[in-house]
């Protein structure tokens, strides 16, 4: 049996209800479900690409805005097909003029998912969905682990206000950010939900990538290769990385660091000068090669302070890297000592210089942890990533 709702005030499509199990009325949606995504800036990714790939397109439509200027996330999207605007915004003086111009695309577009990537993008665009009045605003916690740590106290209320007060649904990447925004945001938890991101891993397939031409191109031949892919940046607490490989480089003549990533490199070329590490520490800047950078390295080390999830962590994983790491995002629930990496007990240079040195020792478990860790990997797969976006947009807007 089907009874019709009566037309909604905003003139939308009315929606069908249908009996479901035991008597009870889900409605069905009778247009695609229109998903707007948010983000503050416009640099190219991976990241919206594979959910428009893994999209199920008949029963959602996307879109992708950026705060800033057009750029190359609008250039990857436009390439697939995917409609994308950019506000042109780069001066917070702007944000209220940009909210108001978005809430008018919202109503005019009669978007029903508003859903926010990033500090900027979630102030302006959640705002911008309680004027609208659009149906469900989502705030996604890319950026809120590193918030706390900057000790800056507007910066953490006006997150927290984004993710309290403005979202109606929070997304955390892991357990431990959903404890985050619980228990220092001060969250409902009825209103965090937890969905791992999903990473296209078919590149990182030990099976048919080599890391012979990276060693050679670095002169890493014969050299028991520890590295690091990240980005130069405090929380990511190379510093003490630097200062653990130090401890070992003196004794283990053949060790050597690698470090890859965006960002100045300045302060930590220093740091290896200082330390007298320059012929077994290479800096270098991010390259695009990162399953065959993976495949070189005998140990992954990933010291992070704090993650939301960590991207690198899983990367390194499914290419049967035994990682050092510390326990955060989600490597806090992946990598489990001993059996599928090795967990750091801390964050400065000794407790990591202690895990290096436990690597060592125990390397004729290497083969047997790798393979374990490509595993748990393989379990963040785009399917199931995009898939629970999607049941998630149905579930809280009251379909299904």
């Amino acid at each position: 049996m089907v009874v019709r709702d009566a037309p909604s005030a905003d003139t939308r499509p009315a929606d069908e209800l249908v009996v479901g199990p035991l008597s009870r009325l889900r409605r069905k949606p009778t247009h695609p479900i229109r998903v707007l995504h948010f983000i503050s800036n416009s640099y190219p990714s991976d990241y919206f690409p594979v959910i428009a790939r893994h999209t199920d397109h008949e029963r959602f439509v996307m879109q992708v805005g950026s705060l800033d200027r057009s750029g190359g996330l609008q250039d990857q999207l436009a390439a697939q097909g995917v409609p994308t605007f950019a506000l042109g915004v780069e001066s917070r003086a702007r944000y209220p003029l940009a909210a108001l111009r978005l809430a008018s695309r919202l109503r005019s577009q009669r978007v029903d998912v508003l859903h926010t990537h990033l500090f900027e993008a979630s102030l302006v665009g959640l705002s911008a969905a309680k004027l609208a009045r659009t149906p469900l605003g989502i705030f996604t916690g890319h950026h809120s682990h590193e918030v706390p740590l900057h000790e800056q106290r507007l910066l953490f209320e006006l997150d927290r206000i984004a993710a309290r007060s403005l979202s109606d649904v929070v997304i955390a990447p892991s357990a431990e950010m959903r404890e985050t925004f619980v228990n220092l945001y001060g969250c409902d938890p009825e209103k965090v939900e937890v969905i791992e991101h999903g990473i296209n891993l078919e590149r990182f397939d030990p099976r048919r990538v080599t890391g012979d031409a990276v060693r050679t191109e670095l002169g890493l031949d014969g050299k028991l290769v520890f590295g690091a892919v990240s980005k130069f940046f405090w929380i990511k607490n190379l510093e003490a990385l630097i200062g653990a490989f130090a401890g070992v480089a003196h004794e283990v003549s053949d060790a050597h660091l690698v470090i890859v990533g965006l960002g100045d490199r300045a302060g930590l070329a220093a740091l290896v000068d200082q330390l007298h590490l320059t012929e077994q520490v290479s800096l270098l800047p991010a390259r695009s090669d990162v399953p065959e950078l993976m495949a070189a390295f005998d140990v992954f080390v990933h010291p992070a302070l704090a993650e939301s999830f960590g991207l690198a962590v899983v990367e390194a994983m499914a290419m049967q890297r035994v990682v050092v790491g510390t326990p955060v995002g989600i490597a806090r629930e992946i990598l489990e000592d001993g059996v599928s990496g090795i967990k750091i007990a801390g964050t400065d240079a000794r407790a990591i210089e202690a895990s290096l040195r436990r690597a060592l020792d125990e390397r004729g478990q290497w083969p047997s942890i790798g393979a374990e860790a490509r595993r748990r990997a393989q379990a963040f797969t785009p399917e199931r990533w995009v898939e629970a976006h999607e049941r998630l947009y149905e579930r809280r807007l009251g379909f299904g």
